[in-house]
């Protein structure tokens, strides 16, 4: 995943910002992926206890028997701005989003169980009015002007388990991610488009009284989108 999560935030920041910085698009990512994790800051990697940490660490599952679902639905309210040399200027994309979450196992034998998690690690957007950025407002960067930035990602992870002993589980799997809408529009061009990537996760998880420690790894993973490239026809102010 951290070769999409680098891209898109390159991407994003030099198309709403003008710039080529990477703090410029991390409003696009979504990194809780639970309700509990929303509660504790994300830190389920060595979860035993509650159902959200399955989809941190599908290692976790071999410490839930039996069947299990978790479901939940995140509410993102965004408040997004920039001040340039221009003023302040507001978001004019949309500003409210529901994120869909969730993870169930299934233990088919005594040390041995199946997961699946399903989440949105990507799912917000940007829109800037022309003026937005003096200095892609000028009659020779006006082109280069962003316009909407919008990102669609679902992230689908099968996986598996075994529990070695009652403190050690080991996990492996798939992921695999679906870019349902991607515009990275400006002024001159849009952009839209969809694709697919694959990659692997592998998790550890060992528990010892009180004490738990967990590991996690997702690949790293390439996105090729295909799509339309449409140049805009209508003139553009202060260019012939």
């Amino acid at each position: 995943m951290s070769a999409i999560r680098q891209g898109l935030i390159f991407l994003c920041g030099a198309l709403t910002t003008g710039l080529p910085m990477l703090a410029g698009g991390s409003g696009f990512s979504i990194p809780e992926q639970s309700i509990a994790g929303i509660g504790l800051s994300n830190a389920m990697v060595a979860n035993t206890t509650d159902l959200g940490g399955l989809i941190y660490n599908p290692a976790a599952m071999s410490f839930h028997p039996g069947t299990n679902l978790s479901l939940g639905l995140m509410g993102i309210k965004t408040d997004l701005s920039v001040k340039t040399a221009s003023g302040n200027h507001d978001n004019q994309g949309q500003d409210s989003f529901a994120v869909p979450l969730m993870y169930g196992s299934y233990q088919f034998a005594p040390d041995w169980t199946l997961g699946l998690g399903i989440g949105a690690p990507y799912g917000l957007e940007t829109q800037w009015d022309l003026g937005t950025f003096p200095k892609l407002s000028q009659p020779t960067t006006a082109p280069l002007h962003p316009t909407l930035g919008k990102l669609e990602l679902i992230a689908i992870s099968p996986s598996l388990a075994y529990k070695i002993n009652d403190s050690l589980s080991l996990a492996a799997g798939l992921d695999y991610y679906r870019a349902r809408s991607l515009n990275m529009n400006t002024t001159a061009v849009d952009i839209d488009g969809t694709g697919d990537a694959y990659g692997f996760n592998l998790g550890a998880l060992y528990k010892y009284n009180q004490w738990s420690l967990g590991l996690s790894y997702h690949s790293p993973t390439s996105l090729t989108a295909e799509g339309k490239f449409q140049p805009k026809l209508a003139v553009i102010p202060g260019i012939p």
